[in-house]
């Protein structure tokens, strides 16, 4: 699976000051999202995003898992409830950005239930579920 290591990440991130490092003490919850970046990135290994674009992926990602709620979790399913207070547009975004660069997942958005769905058909994408699941945030027992 690639993935972007610590060093590529960090040096990328705006929001940490020369020589700080997110998560050392007197951190904030921006600091620990930051840090959230900063770590090695799962990633399918048949996605079309470059580092950039997987690095702005994941923020959007992080921003709709915000305070979400799994509802389903298997092996070729995720169905996550999103936040209120998380903007339909953003979800949109996120979703139509994903069916481009991964075409393999089934992706639905249900706005008014709050309700996103990611499938994939093939077993050898499952593990791509485990991206998604890492990108919301989600915590899966699975």
């Amino acid at each position: 699976m690639a993935e972007l290591s610590a060093a590529e990440t960090t040096a990328a991130d705006p929001g940490c000051a020369p020589g700080q490092q997110a998560g050392t003490s007197g951190t904030t919850d921006a600091d620990h999202a930051r840090f959230d970046l900063q770590v090695a990135l799962p990633m399918a290994p048949s996605c079309a995003l470059d580092e950039a674009g997987l690095r702005s992926q994941l923020k959007r990602y992080r921003q709709a898992g915000r305070n979400a709620r799994l509802i389903e979790r298997t092996r070729r399913r995720l169905v996550v409830d999103l936040d209120q207070g998380v903007d339909s547009e953003l979800v949109a975004h996120t979703v139509a950005v994903e069916r481009d660069c991964c075409p393999f997942f089934a992706l639905t958005w249900n706005p008014d239930r709050r309700r996103l769905t990611v499938a994939v058909a093939d077993a050898a994408h499952e593990p791509a579920l485990d991206a998604i699941a890492f990108a919301l945030n989600i915590q899966t027992s699975d």
